[in-house]
């Protein structure tokens, strides 16, 4: 598979043999996402099938509200719309999905977070606590905890069976865009506009420790599959890995020319995933840090 841009907002994969395009993600901060696969006959053949699948967990439709993993061609192939869930009265920011995949949390600027049943589509519960735009959600491993952040500088974390609140974590001086698991659950990373990562002990609710490196807003942190590495976007394009045993610095990736809104690691960790106002999705591998 290559992938090559077009203009300044289409992504395209092609295979390498044939030049055929198998698939195209449209990149834009606030919307303009498309993903139409095919060949100029417009059917899909059972060798373009399979090559899908060798690349399944590597094509990641990134938006400023977070990542979508395709991850099978049967995905890529009905991308049609199951339902609209209303509810909110402002922007919806991020949006997550449960372990199982029974609920939705999103997150939002009418400074609430609400539950639904994907099945369904209804809405089971409205969590308010936050004093002002909530902008990130995250499902622990177990799917029994829920973490938000926002604009109030805090994090809260909530039972997700009792729908209330467990324990509110303070540290950050700033907007907290992003916070994100570790997989084995016991550690909480979130990214702020003031600079840092902070790491929490989900348990206690206490501050683990404060990584500093990035020079400009952070907008997205993410753990690798292993739990042992980090990875942080920032305002300018700058990616950094972190050692997450020892709180270092591993590596600083650079390529993008605008700010690295999303990042997310591919299920083997071999591969991260970065998503850029600058309008490019970029591919790096995470062991020689090269684009």
């Amino acid at each position: 598979m290559r992938s090559k841009s077009i203009g300044d907002r289409q992504e395209f994969l092609s295979d390498v043999g044939s030049g055929m395009v198998v698939a195209s993600v449209g990149a834009g901060l606030a919307g303009d996402l498309g993903c139409r696969l095919g060949k100029r006959s417009g059917h899909i053949t059972t060798s373009t099938e399979e090559k899908l699948t060798m690349m399944r967990y590597l094509l990641a439709v990134v938006l400023f509200t977070g990542i979508c993993l395709l991850q099978s061609p049967a995905c890529l192939a009905q991308l049609k719309e199951k339902a609209t869930l209303k509810g909110h009265s402002a922007y919806v920011f991020r949006v997550s999905f449960s372990p199982d995949g029974q609920t939705l949390a999103s997150a939002s600027w009418d400074n609430t977070i609400k539950l639904w049943d994907v099945k369904t589509g209804k809405e089971i519960a409205t969590l308010k606590g936050h004093t002002d735009v909530v902008y990130s959600v995250s499902f622990s491993p177990d799917g029994k905890t829920l973490a938000s952040s926002g604009r109030d500088r805090t994090i809260k974390l909530w039972d997700v069976k009792t729908r209330k609140e467990k324990a509110t974590l303070k540290g950050h001086t700033d907007y907290i865009l992003w916070v994100s698991f570790s997989p084995d659950g016991q550690t909480l990373a979130s990214g702020s506009f003031d600079l840092t990562i902070k790491l929490w002990d989900v348990k206690t609710g206490q501050e683990i420790a404060t990584l500093k490196g990035h020079t400009r807003r952070i907008y997205s942190v993410r753990f690798s599959p292993d739990g042992k590495t980090l990875a942080s976007g920032s305002r300018g394009g700058t990616i950094k890995l972190w050692d997450v045993k020892t709180r270092k610095e591993k590596a600083t990736l650079k390529g993008h020319t605008d700010h690295a809104l999303s990042v997310s690691f591919s299920p083997d960790g071999q591969t991260l995933a970065s998503g850029s106002r600058d309008s490019t999705i970029k591919l790096w591998d995470v062991k020689t840090r090269k684009e």
